[in-house]
């Protein structure tokens, strides 16, 4: 079983329990953290936010990648670090990595949604 949450009655852990041995071997059951859909554009924002040493599991990465290779869907995997206000940012739609501040961050997600 993954569990998804620290607490183990998070409703991601229940419905977990509930799909476990349900599926592929190598597939994973994981949660998404944001996910914006834009109706004029019918396009989709992902992004997948960790702490400064959360790991991301193999099986969420590829997810992510495949996810990023879809048309119209953006995926965007955001680190908050340990120097405060500055996050790591990796595009797995672009391939773009760079440090940014929050404002830049919020630039960012304000020029994703400006974009058709």
């Amino acid at each position: 079983m993954t569990v998804l949450r620290k607490d183990a009655s998070a409703i991601s852990n229940f419905f977990d329990r509930i799909e476990a041995g349900l599926g592929k071997r190598g597939s994973s059951f994981m949660d998404l953290d944001a996910i914006s859909h834009d109706a004029d554009g019918d396009r989709f924002l992902v992004r997948e936010f960790k702490e400064v040493h959360e790991v991301m599991s193999d099986a969420q990465r590829r997810t992510l990648e495949a996810l990023a290779k879809l048309p119209l869907v953006t995926v965007w995997v955001v680190r908050r670090t340990s120097v405060p206000d500055i996050l790591a940012w990796l595009s797995l739609s672009s391939g773009e990595t760079e440090c940014l501040t929050i404002d830049q961050y919020r630039d960012y997600v304000r020029r994703w949604w400006m974009c058709r």
